[in-house]
Parts: structure tokens; C-alpha cells; sequence
């Protein structure tokens, strides 16, 4: 047998201070151990060699060959340099043994999961999710087997359900002493509180179900889905021992939700609840957004309440994405509402879709022209590969953005920053003359924090619906808009933003935040918009280059 643990510090401490401690608790068992072979690595039992490793180390991933093999906590071991995944490595332990058991189990981590209406059984399972929306090594491999849930049954309507985060009531705006005093979990059937009395009771009557599964006379009926493993996921709200209630989960979720520490509310949805701190936590649905937080006004329509309009471009090879935003103050809370939208389709190394960019930079909306706007210069069109095929690249600017850029004095160009900075924006000097020194006047590239921004953008998208500070949507806003804006989330064990599908249009909120708060919207909103001008018509320069210039 051998037990493989992520960290060689975590394999030395169960060793030493569970499994020694365990085997001199029973002495028949400790008799049985061949102590001159023995060591902290591994024991001999009755001739049998129990091996403690490490996922590591490359010569214990593929050292002896075992019968059965345990890997504990799969999330928290990393890749093997130059030898690959040690899960994968550990199935070769047991190729010599036709009874071999390969078992692994681990708290997961990052990734947006959904869940719906099985159309048979009625019962509710967790959806299978397209690789890209799963960073949880466990999860990718629960998802690969049978997919069994430990489900319990509701102490009103019978029906079985697995107990999830989402359920668990928590009141709005409690505190952390009322989440605890109040705590119940809510049946998705029949939308009945399960009392915290009733915990021990249901979990005692809970039942093992995989999807096309239920529950009939007490006993599970139905076969489940085809696969070569078996897979069982029970989340947090299973367990029995004494601080595990409902209640000291609800009263350990609350008091992670005041405090506003990120990282903290991260860390209690994976352990405390065993879920995906991607699409289980703070971040909200699309259909949440769609249903709670559209108004009655449509696109390209201004509200009232708006005092100042920015808009913000992203830039891609065959298209300039932009979304226009309004803003206003409320309690001395910045709000935010989406104006209009929309991508400029063309090549972006062509001057003819900055034309275009130029013609919505002077546009109004009624009344209203845009105050502030920007573009983002990650992605140079000039070097595309499109750019190359057309083998003009000897007539294509260095940076058709900069260029764009010298021509529009009010024009900020960005550039997101990989990593958290020190500040949420810093700005430089990208122009030089012939003597390597910045010209005064040149070009300034704004480095943002996009980590910084991003939160921000995600904290406003959970906003109370009711509260200063929420951000509102046109009602005509498609589906897709909201998909995009909700398309990324924060893996809690790296500390990266991963994305699934588009997030064009999330990266023009970000920049238009970038832009309300450069602009200092947050404590003031300069002037009636009403009287705010269109940017005065330059000559446009002609060029020569063959490209058609700005015609």
C-alpha cells in the first residue's frame, strides 16, 4: 500500500504524529511491525510494506509497486518538473497487480460550477463544466466518474437534495450572531427552513445518488452513469462533528462576508463548505444580474440620475469592442450605468475602424457627450498575424494605437499590469526623441492594476440591489453582455484571474472604472453634462503610406 500526500512536511507530520501514534495505540498491531525495516517513510506490516510519500518526489511517485494507493489532498500537490501530473504518475504503481485501487480525495478549489433539474428524477445535481471553467484538479476527476452527491432529505417535503453554501439561510444584512442564531437550510423543492435541529436527523437518512438515480421505500433505485471510476462528492454541511453545525458554518460564512477579506471568504468556501470558490461565492450569476439589476431605460438611453459619460475600448485583430458608461453620485457613492455597447468589426491594424472609434468618441446620446475615454494597448494590431499576411507591414505605424493616440490629446491608452501593484494606476513617458530623452509632450501609457479593478467590478456586481452603489443595465441588454462580465473568477490557490468563454466586454467595465476614477468620480463629478462638448474636430492628417489615412 502507499499513501501519497502533496508536501513532504505534511507526509513527515501525519506519519510521525497519526500513523505511529495510531499503530502504538493498539498492541496487536504494533507487534505485527518489522521495526529494524521500518522508518518514518514506511512500515512493514506482517511482511507488507505500507510506503508514506510525497507527490513531490520523483523517485516516490515512481518507486514501488503497490496494490492500493491513496492520494490525499490531489488540489494541493503540484506538477512534477519534467515527469508530469503525480496522479497520473501513481496509476502506474499498480499496473502489475489485476486488483489494483487507485483512490483519491481532497477539498476543492478554484472553479465556476452550476447546478440544475435532473429531467427524470427531479432531484438536483451538479452540472458536468467544460475544462476551461475548472481549475480543481478533484473536481475534474469527480466529473469523470459516476458523479455521486451525498443527498439528505427534506424534513418538510421528503425530497432529497444535496446541501449546498446557497442554501444555507442567512438573513440579509445580519449579523454574524444572527446568521448563527437563525441558521437553517433551505430546501430547493419545496423552499421550506430546515431548522438547525433538524441536521443530525437528515444527515443520518442521507443516501449516495448519482444522476438518473432516486430515492424509493428508503432505498436508492436506478443505475447510475456509465464510467470507470467512482466518484462521490459530500460537501460541508454533511458533516457531524460538533463544529461543524449549520450554525457555526453560517456564523464562520457571515463573519468572512463583513470583513471584507477576499482571500478569508475564499478560504471558508473551500474548506468549510467543500465547494469552488469561483462560482459558488461572491460572484454573481448572469441571471441574477439580468433579473435583479436591469431598469426600465434602454440602450443608448441617459437616466436622469447621470452626470458624466465615459467609454472604454478593447482591442482585438478583427474588431474594437467598447462599452459607454454613465455616472453618478448617490450618498457619495459612485454608481455606474451601462449607456450602450457594442463591437466595431473590421481589421484593427486598418485605419478605417478607428475611424469608426473616432465618430463614437464625438457622438452624443441625446444631450450627453463623453466626458473621459480610453483604449487598451495590450494588444498591438500593427504586429498581428493577420497584419504580416497582408505583406504591408512596411506600410503599417509601428502601433497604430499610438498613432491614434498623438491625434486625440483627451484619448487615454492602458495597459493591465499581470501582477498587484503598490498603487491602482501609475503612469509614463513612452515617447523619446533622437537623444533617448521623453519628450514632454509625448505619449503617457497608464499601467493599471487590473487585479485592484477587477475585484472592485466583481464587489459592484454583488452590490445590494437597494443600496447606494449598485450598478444598473439597460432592460434591452442581450445575454451575452451579462455572460462576458461574469466570465472570469479569482482561483484561491493561485491568486490568478481565470476566464471561460469572452470577457471583452468585462474589460471595458474595468476600464471605464479606471477612467471614473482617474477622473475623481468618486468624490466629485465635475460640471452638468448637459454642457459638456463634443471634443473639438481636428484636421486629420493624410497620409502617404498608402493606408488612406483618416479620409
Amino acid at each position: 500500500m502507499l499513501v501519497f500526500f502533496p508536501t513532504e512536511d505534511m507526509a513527515n507530520q501525519i506519519s510521525k504524529d497519526r500513523l505511529t501514534k495510531m499503530f502504538q495505540s493498539i498492541p496487536e498491531l504494533w507487534d505485527t511491525i518489522d521495526h529494524r525495516k521500518s522508518k518514518l517513510s514506511e512500515y512493514y506490516i506482517n511482511g507488507v510494506r505500507l510506503g508514506v510519500a510525497f507527490a513531490g518526489s520523483k523517485s516516490q511517485v515512481a518507486s514501488t509497486p503497490s496494490s492500493f494507493v491513496l492520494f490525499d489532498e490531489i488540489d494541493r500537490a503540484d506538477n512534477i518538473s519534467g515527469e508530469g501530473s503525480p496522479w497520473e504518475l501513481t496509476k502506474v504503481r499498480g499496473a502489475t497487480f489485476p486488483n489494483f485501487k487507485l483512490i483519491g480525495n481532497s477539498t476543492p478549489t478554484g472553479g465556476i460550477i452550476t447546478d440544475s433539474k435532473h429531467p427524470d428524477t427531479g432531484l438536483i445535481h451538479w452540472d458536468v463544466m467544460e475544462p476551461g471553467n475548472i481549475t480543481s484538479k478533484i473536481w475534474a476527476l469527480w466529473q469523470e466518474g459516476t458523479r455521486h452527491e451525498f443527498m439528505i432529505p427534506c424534513s418538510h417535503c421528503n425530497t432529497y437534495f444535496t446541501p449546498k453554501m446557497k442554501l444555507l439561510y442567512i438573513a440579509d444584512n445580519a449579523t454574524s450572531v444572527q446568521a448563527y442564531e437563525e441558521a437553517a437550510l433551505i430546501c430547493p423543492h419545496c423552499g421550506a427552513l430546515n431548522d438547525k435541529s433538524k441536521q443530525r436527523s437528515m444527515i443520518q437518512h442521507g443516501k449516495s445518488i448519482a444522476p438518473g438515480q432516486w430515492v424509493e421505500n428508503d432505498k436508492v433505485c436506478g443505475d447510475p452513469p456509465n464510467a470507470f471510476s467512482y466518484t462521490s462528492y459530500v460537501g460541508g454541511l454533511c458533516s457531524l462533528f460538533p463544529n461543524s453545525r449549520w450554525q457555526d458554518r453560517a456564523l464562520t460564512l457571515q463573519r468572512a462576508k463583513l470583513s471584507g477579506d477576499l482571500g478569508r471568504l475564499k478560504g471558508v468556501i473551500n474548506t468549510n463548505f467543500g465547494e469552488l470558490d469561483g462560482g459558488t461565492g461572491e460572484r454573481p450569476s448572469w441571471e441574477d444580474l439580468k433579473k435583479n439589476y436591469t431598469e426600465p431605460y434602454a440602450r443608448k438611453e441617459v437616466p436622469n440620475a447621470v452626470k458624466a459619460l465615459t467609454c472604454y475600448t478593447d482591442i482585438q485583430g478583427n474588431r474594437l469592442v467598447y462599452t459607454v458608461c454613465g455616472w453618478s453620485l448617490v450618498d457619495e457613492r459612485l454608481e455606474m450605468y451601462v449607456i450602450d455597447y457594442g463591437e466595431i468589426y473590421g481589421d484593427t491594424f486598418d485605419w478605417t475602424v478607428w475611424n469608426d472609434l473616432d465618430k463614437l468618441h464625438n457622438a452624443s446620446y441625446g444631450n450627453y457627450y463623453l466626458s473621459h475615454y480610453g483604449v487598451d494597448s495590450g494588444f498591438n494590431p500593427s504586429k498581428s498575424l493577420r497584419a504580416k499576411e497582408m505583406g504591408e507591414v512596411e506600410k503599417i505605424p509601428r502601433n497604430i494605437i499610438y498613432e491614434f493616440k498623438r491625434q486625440h490629446s483627451k484619448l487615454l491608452i492602458t495597459k493591465g499590469s499581470p501582477r498587484p501593484m503598490n498603487e491602482p494606476w501609475t503612469h509614463s513617458l513612452i515617447d523619446v526623441n533622437d537623444f533617448g530623452r521623453h519628450v514632454r509632450a509625448g505619449i503617457e501609457l497608464w499601467k493599471v492594476d487590473t487585479d485592484f479593478f477587477k475585484t472592485e467590478v466583481y464587489a459592484r456586481l454583488g452590490w445590494d440591489a437597494n443600496a447606494p452603489g449598485r450598478w444598473y443595465f439597460p432592460h434591452d441588454t442581450e445575454d451575452e453582455f451579462f455572460k462576458q462580465i461574469t466570465s472570469e473568477w479569482k482561483d484561491g490557490q493561485s491568486g490568478k484571474w481565470v476566464h471561460a468563454g469572452n470577457n471583452h466586454y468585462l474589460d471595458c467595465l474595468v476600464g471605464n472604472l479606471f477612467l471614473a476614477f482617474k477622473a475623481g468620480y468618486r468624490r466629485k463629478i465635475k460640471g452638468d453634462p448637459v454642457e459638456v462638448q463634443a471634443s473639438p474636430k481636428k484636421k486629420l492628417v493624410k497620409r502617404d503610406n498608402g493606408w488612406g489615412g483618416w479620409g
